[in-house]
């Protein structure tokens, strides 16, 4: 960039004016008194007769009844300033300074705040006016005006003029076209519908105007628009700045910073589609090696290279792309959103900013003068074409200046030796001499923080939560312990001196390797890795196992990084964890229940052996046959909560050595009896077509390896699933029994005592015992231990591989939960999403719960049943199975009342009583297996 454009900009950053700086614009010092002007304006817009006719009862951030043109205001401000767009200054929130007047609360000035990229959801022909003017045709056209109106408000506003007139030109198109007009004042407002209207709006845009409003391509279209840019911004930086990564290795890291677990499809159709397949082949190996504090470390520096190349501009527009690609991604299938988590380095970039070009220099005493300048100056730092030439080897102390200044285009040197350098030769044995060293140094460290493991955690545990609606960390402090960007004195020599220099620093921090900093580490996996994906699955490498533990035992924490949110991730491994089944990402979905229950348990009842299941301590055993399920059921007293976990634990050690004492003789029953008797269990879960589907799956290939995620509501078959994959797992010489382990066993303990004790119970089922972990949504969130554990989970499959195979249960938003903690560990999982039961599967359900009770139903109340348990909301843990179970005991209960005691009444339609008013049956014994009332907090 030019000196004076420079000057410019380092100018405003170190001014204390009321500034805007949108990184894909530049900043832009807001002219004295304009803001409240423009907000006068508003205000105006506000008090005119055709605005009080549209105002909103509700609205996050406004006082209400608020005025639908303020509102609009916010949306079309932020729309101007771009969709997801980095801003910075303090006028980043523009937008709401001008509707200051109208806030619910005064807006407080937070200096922590240093950079945002809020998404904006508007898109012409308009946002909150339209969605007040509702289906009313005349309060449309009133919209429309007003909307005009605000455009017209707007201007003077330098880094928005572009964007505003362009709209203020699609404005006039449409007015101009009847047919779009119509439209606009006589489609439904239905999101559906809108919708398409938008899109209207957006085919009528010309190209002129669809680049400069790139949004109006939808979601995808605008995807295409920012990789396209960001792919030719980072290849312009990566062709002047070297120690960068490659396109497709730098995407990929972008991708997985967002939390993104499989590639897109909309990538694919976009400009350049050609990255869709190379991202879907490296994508699942990046995640498994994923270290977020590397990666950021990795890449500041990177950029602090570029500040000092003279590539200003293009960093900033790199990371502009790069958070717009992160809010992208992550509203897939619709809009952006405002990026969280957003790992990428905006507030170092700008703490490097200040580092390098506001420097205070004073000569030290022994070169015998203090004549020069105090303060760095723009000049500088990026010099006039042809002043280094100029002035190479005149100044007093060259080496003191090539610390403080960079050339604009170092291939211009000349490569004239030092003649105080050392020979090549030995400048690359001590440059291997410190690696090693370095190295040892940083083995050493790891070893001491594995000793003294509640020390080590203990420095993340303050790391939760430092992202708020900013989307990026501020660094509190400058930290010491970080590598800083060398600036050597011979910038001619052969080897790249950032190059030379970074490697040590970074192999310091990060004794292993991370397989994604390099195309040759990724490119150079085997290409037979996807076969071994089954044959592992038969037998377990030993010479994988004993490199994956050494490499585990390197793995160190920066306590220098501690802090920060994303420094909180797993170490990488310099390994490929043991082969699993690629993982199958959902959507993201909504709710935040934790899985616990079943649908279809014994030959008898399916909701035996669900109850039965839920017990978090219990190791639970299957019998071999149909016929021995029902003796295979643990006893009335180890379900009970009042049991210590002392007992409880007891109760399973024995548990476990009496399943397997048992079932030790049935195994050489051999794999069609396995196979038999799951294909019969299967068949008993009730309306979970998904969980069937990928259980079934698992019965003809169970050689693959088990790392299975059931998220949705409770008691829909978990439990019973769990059943099944034990049986399946005698395959592979497992006793046949389940270990339970719930998030709530290590809610209270303390990191070191949680990691320990989760660790001690996985590896006391290595080859041996199915794991089962309910709530491991919730496990990996828990703000102290959440993250070791998920650490810890994540090291032990990698190191153990197919000897652990684990089925986790976790809340229908469970597997985003999952991504948000950890990625790497996301990265294991195959997920299947269950469902509440709808009014057919509930009658079902109900005939069976009162057939157990020896009694017959009319098929009238059966179906009576099914409706009235489908309309009943769910009441804590009665839910789905354990819901239609309770209205069995109290339908039981109450035709045994109307019988006069009869064993055995037909239950009919006047017995259906209405949940929540009847009293619960008199004996805990009525329920679909004993003690079932007394688990809900009923007296039994």
């Amino acid at each position: 960039m030019s000196e004076s454009r420079l000057r410019g900009a380092l100018d405003l950053l170190f001014t204390e004016e009321p500034v805007l700086d949108l990184y894909s614009h530049g900043r832009w010092q807001v002219p004295a008194g304009l803001v409240e002007e423009l907000a006068a304006r508003i205000d105006a817009l506000a008090r005119d007769r055709r605005s009080v006719r549209l105002t909103l009862a509700r609205h996050p951030l406004l006082r209400t009844p608020a005025p639908a043109v303020v509102a609009d205001v916010l949306g079309i401000v932020g729309f101007l300033c771009g969709d997801g767009a980095v801003r910075g200054g303090s006028s980043l929130r523009l937008e709401e300074d001008l509707v200051a007047a109208y806030r619910a609360t005064p807006a407080l000035f937070d200096p922590t705040i240093r950079w945002v990229a809020p998404a904006s959801p508007w898109r012409p022909p308009g946002g909150e006016l339209f969605r007040a003017a509702g289906d009313d045709r005349d309060l449309r056209k009133l919209a429309w005006e007003l909307t005009v109106d605000i455009l017209r408000e707007l201007a003077e506003v330098d880094p928005l003029e572009v964007r505003r007139r362009a709209l203020l030109t699609l404005f006039e198109q449409a007015a101009d076209d009847p047919d779009l007009r119509e439209a606009t004042l006589s489609t439904p407002y239905l999101p559906s519908e809108w919708t398409r209207l938008e899109e209207r709006w957006a085919d009528a845009a010309s190209d002129d105007l669809v680049r400069s409003l790139p949004e109006l391509t939808g979601p995808v279209g605008y995807l295409s628009w920012i990789v396209d840019g960001w792919s030719a911004a980072h290849e312009q930086l990566a062709a002047v700045v070297p120690g960068g990564d490659d396109v497709i290795t730098a995407f990929i890291q972008l991708l997985v910073q967002a939390g993104v677990t499989d590639a897109p499809a909309e990538l694919a159709v976009g400009i350049r589609g050609k990255l869709y397949g190379q991202v879907q082949d490296r994508l699942p190996g990046h995640i498994r090696s994923w270290n977020a504090r590397a990666w950021q470390r990795h890449l500041r520096a990177w950029l602090a290279r570029a500040l000092v190349a003279g590539e200003f501009d293009l960093a900033r527009a790199w990371l502009d792309l790069a958070v717009r690609l992160t809010g992208a991604v992550q509203g897939l299938p619709g809009k952006s959103r405002t990026p969280g988590p957003c790992l990428v380095p905006v507030g170092g970039f700008q703490d490097d900013v200040r580092r390098l070009f506001r420097v205070r220099r004073v000569r030290h005493p022994l070169t015998g003068t203090t004549s020069m300048q105090g303060w760095l100056a723009a000049e500088d730092v990026f010099p006039p074409e042809g002043r280094v030439d100029a002035e190479a080897g005149v100044e007093e102390h060259p080496a003191d200046d090539a610390e403080a200044s960079a050339p604009v285009e170092p291939a211009e040197l000349e490569p004239a030796a030092d003649p105080g350098a050392e020979p090549a030769a030995e400048a690359d044995l001590a440059r291997e001499v410190n690696v090693a060293e370095e190295v040892a140094l940083a083995e050493e460290v790891a070893l001491a923080e594995e000793m003294a493991l509640a020390e080590d955690v203990a420095l993340a545990e303050g790391s939760a939560g430092r992202f708020g609606a900013h989307n990026g960390w501020m660094r509190p402090t400058e930290m010491a312990g970080r590598p800083t960007v060398p600036h050597l004195p011979e910038p001619h020599a052969a080897e790249s001196p950032e190059q030379s220099a970074e490697q040590p620093a970074e192999r310091s921090a990060e004794p292993e390797p991370v397989a994604d900093d390099s195309e040759a580490q990724v490119e150079g996996e085997p290409e037979e890795s996807r076969e071994e994906l089954v044959e592992a699955a038969e037998r377990s490498s030993e010479t994988s196992l004993e490199q994956s533990t050494e490499s585990a035992s390197t793995e160190t924490e920066d306590p220098a990084f501690a802090e920060d949110p994303a420094f909180a991730e797993e170490p990488a491994t310099a390994d490929e964890p043991a082969p699993v089944e690629e993982p199958v990402p959902a959507e993201e979905p909504a709710s935040a229940e934790a899985p616990a229950d079943v649908a279809a348990p014994t030959p008898v009842e399916p909701m035996v052996q669900g109850a039965d299941s839920e017990h978090p301590d219990a190791e639970h055993s299957v019998a071999e046959h149909p016929e021995d399920e029902a003796a295979a059921e643990p006893a009335p007293d180890s379900d009970s909560d009042s049991d210590s976990d002392s007992d409880a634990a007891a109760d399973a050690d024995a548990g476990a050595a009496a399943g397997a004492e048992t079932l030790a003789p049935e195994r050489s029953f051999g794999r069609a009896s396995a196979l038999t008797q799951a294909t019969a269990m299967i068949d008993r879960i009730v309306g979970q077509p998904a969980l069937v589907a990928v259980l079934r799956e698992m019965v003809e290939i169970p050689a693959q390896d088990l790392r299975l995620l059931i998220s949705g509501p409770p008691d829909v078959g978990g439990p019973v699933a769990v059943d099944v994959l034990a049986r399946l797992m005698t395959l592979r010489g497992f006793d046949g029994t389940a270990v339970w382990l719930h998030h709530e066993q290590f809610a209270r303990l303390a990191v070191a005592q949680a990691v320990g004790q989760f660790r001690d119970r996985v590896e006391g089922c290595d080859g041996e015992r199915l794991i089962a972990i309910d709530g491991l949504d919730q496990l990996v969130s828990y703000e102290t231990v959440g993250r070791p554990l998920a650490q810890e989970l994540h090291r032990l499959i990698s190191v153990h591989g197919a000897q652990v195979q684990i089925v986790a249960f976790g809340a229908q938003d469970g597997y985003r939960r999952l991504v948000d903690a950890s990625p790497a560990l996301a990265a294991w999982w195959r997920v299947v999403r269950t469902r509440d039961f709808e009014a057919a599967e509930f009658a079902m359900l109900f005939d069976l719960a009162v057939e157990r009770h020896g009694v017959t139903v009319t098929p009238d109340a059966v179906r009576l049943a099914g409706d009235l348990l489908a309309a009943t909301p769910p009441d804590g843990r009665l839910r789905n199975a354990s819901l239609a179970a309770y209205l069995a005991d109290l339908t039981v209960d109450s035709a045994r009342r109307r019988a006069n005691g009869t064993s055995a009444p037909t239950v009919d339609l006047s017995d259906l009583p209405r949940l929540g008013t009847d009293a619960p049956p008199r004996h805990s014994d009525e329920a679909s297996r004993p003690g079932l009332l007394s688990r809900f907090g009923r007296p039994s």
